[in-house]
């Protein structure tokens, strides 16, 4: 009774099955659901009874969807480090292992390469590699084994890490005394004092040429406060503020006069402003260094790194790309403007239609062919022009006047509208496929499902024991190259050091976008 859906039919019908896979998606059982998944089920589901989903809506969401994982990780892989690549290098390498594992075996058990692949993007939960396959091939076959394997990679995953957290505390309690060990012997205190300038030797003189023993943050003089520099001539009766080491303000207080009360301060409104880092005055600059608190009256409340949220601590580097929330006095709103770089408000005007931009742009990429010579010529396609274009852009920050990156809220948005519009229309379109894969397959999807969690979860073992990580490293290794955000973060709420960060905002950048590529050059041959 549903053949012959009109377009606006479709429209409902897509919305509706979201609306609802949303509901179920958010059902817990002993703390574990499907999210997004479900959503897939459900567009499975309303195909065995004839409704037709939106395919012009499936395509827009997995463009949209690319488009933020380019916002995401663009600025993400601009930051790495020898280190990090060193890292991220071990993730990417698990994966390729791990699907030559499952290729392998399901060439054992007679299962075709493109029902293996899906099965082993249903782990990852990766749509975007979904939709490479699909693109590729078609048939429903890798939107089958994706539909099994999706949920149950989420929930052992989980319960891994879990198991694996039991299992280890005594052994990650070490790794963190020595990480704060650590911390300490790298962190220099220091201590601010508030002076009085009495002393003639002083007067008339510029900071540069006295050569104080610490650094003037700001001078007041007949109740205005203003910036210090080195040019700045000090005057009697002024009241500098001073930061150091205890022996240079010692000696300081010495040489310009005494110290007195701090000043009373700013009577400005405090505000909550967000910034994006990007100017390289703060990138790799510690927390400390910056003296924000001294100089701006300033507080860093939140850090948010390649998705996820950071401690702001001793010895913490910004680095360009991260979005930090700061409380600051409002009169001092334009100082941090010009010391990290753009308010991060200024990333919300425009979104979309800059969006809608790379999108464009990243379509015209993937439809034009790539010449091989000999053997002919290829197209990216719209979704990997999509997240080419996207990562080049999101990298670049800004190209004049035009600022590429987005907000932290407006991307994740963007993100949760786009990826469940395409995982309802594909689960939709592949439902004769997955009925004629699970008549052929049956049980042995499960294997596969399974297979992959496995493979993985040894590989992160043998990572560890070979590269020397510390046992919460291993941990945290092991959600992050599943791409289990949800894991992860129940791991980084019970550990508030930056370990489970750290390897998260290094390695899942790395892990999302080697595997679609890994996946594209795999579907030529599907």
């Amino acid at each position: 009774m549903w053949r012959g859906m009109s377009a606006s039919s479709e429209l409902l019908a897509t919305m509706a099955v979201i609306a609802a896979g949303a509901m179920l998606g958010r059902l817990q059982i002993h703390g574990i659901r499907l999210d997004v998944a479900a959503m897939l089920l459900l567009g499975v589901g309303v195909a065995h009874f004839g409704v037709t989903l939106s395919p012009a809506l499936g395509l827009f969401g997995l463009l949209l969807f690319l488009y933020t994982v380019g916002v995401r990780s663009g600025p993400a892989l601009r930051n790495m480090d020898r280190r990090d690549f060193q890292l991220a290098a071990v993730g990417f390498g698990i994966i390729l292992v791990a699907m030559g594992g499952v290729v392998s075996l399901g060439r054992l058990l007679g299962v075709p390469l493109l029902v293996s692949l899906g099965s082993y993007a249903g782990f990852f939960g990766s749509g975007a590699a979904l939709a490479l396959l699909e693109g590729a091939a078609g048939g429903g076959g890798a939107s089958a084994a994706f539909a099994v394997s999706a949920p149950i990679g989420a929930v052992f995953i989980m319960v891994l890490v879990q198991i694996w957290l039991a299992l280890s505390q005594k052994r990650i309690t070490g790794e963190l005394d020595e990480w704060n060990r650590t911390m300490a012997a790298e962190q220099e205190h220091s201590e601010s004092a508030t002076l009085l300038v009495e002393q003639d030797e002083v007067l008339g003189q510029s900071l540069r040429d006295l050569r104080l023993g610490c650094q003037v943050l700001w001078v007041t003089r007949d109740k205005t406060s203003i910036a210090a520099s080195a040019d700045t001539v000090l005057m009697k009766n002024d009241v500098i503020h001073v930061s150091g080491s205890r022996e240079g303000v010692e000696n300081t207080i010495k040489r310009v006069g005494r110290g007195i009360p701090p000043l009373p301060a700013s009577s400005a409104q405090i505000v909550v402003r967000k910034f994006f880092v990007s100017n390289p005055r703060a990138i790799e600059k510690r927390l400390e260094d910056l003296l924000l608190r001294e100089r701006y009256g300033a507080t860093v409340t939140r850090i948010r790194r390649a998705g996820i949220n950071l401690r702001a601590h001793h010895g913490f580097r910004f680095r360009w790309g991260d979005r930090i929330q700061v409380s600051v006095p409002a009169d001092r709103i334009d100082d941090l403007r010009q010391l990290f770089g753009d308010d991060a408000h200024g990333l919300k005007t425009f979104a979309f239609p800059r969006a809608a931009l790379v999108i464009f742009v990243g379509g015209l990429l993937g439809a034009l062919p790539i010449q091989l010579g000999a053997a002919g010529s290829l197209r990216l396609g719209p979704a990997l022009g999509v997240l080419v274009v996207s990562l080049i852009t999101s990298a670049l920050h800004r190209t004049g006047p035009m600022v590429w990156s987005q907000s932290g809220p407006t991307t994740r948005l963007m993100s949760q509208i786009g990826l469940p519009l395409f995982l309802a229309q594909i689960g939709n379109e592949s439902y004769t496929g997955l009925v004629q894969s699970w008549d052929e397959y049956g049980s042995i999807l499960f294997v596969l499902a399974v297979a992959p969690i496995l493979f993985v979860a040894l590989l992160v073992v043998l990572a560890g024991r070979l590269f020397r990580y510390g046992p919460l490293t291993v941990l945290s290794l092991l959600p992050t190259v599943a791409m289990n955000t949800p894991a992860l973060i129940n791991l980084q709420d019970k550990f508030r050091e930056k370990i489970p960060s750290h390897v998260y905002a290094t390695v899942y950048p790395v892990v999302a976008l080697g595997l679609l590529l890994v996946m594209f050059g795999l579907s030529f041959w599907v």
